[in-house]
């Protein structure tokens, strides 16, 4: 079972603003191939009206299909939850070094 989060709309993000979401993927050092799922916070670059664009700030295992520094198109019910100006409050972060 899920928890239940609050989620979050998108006309109340900004950027800057950090965002969790969940990812699943399958953990191919296991010979069973278990679908795992972690949480990750991405770091919003752009706000649409019916996605964001944000960079994953999260430092993945190897066997994920995606790591830090990519960029990821998330749709409003993808989102667990928010903090706002998370960019501000770190000072200017500079997404382009995080590979």
């Amino acid at each position: 079972a899920f928890n239940d989060y609050p989620g979050v709309s998108l006309s109340t993000l900004n950027l800057n603003d950090m965002i969790t979401v969940t990812v699943f993927y399958f953990d191919g050092s296991d010979p069973k191939k278990i679908l795992t799922d972690i949480y990750i916070e991405l770091l919003v670059n752009e706000v649409g009206s019916e996605t964001v664009q944000a960079t994953i700030l999260t430092p993945l295992p190897p066997m994920c299909p995606v790591k830090r520094g990519d960029v990821l198109e998330v749709a409003e019910d993808e989102i667990l939850y928010s903090v706002q100006g998370m960019g501000a409050l770190k000072g200017e972060l500079n997404t382009t070094n995080l590979h």
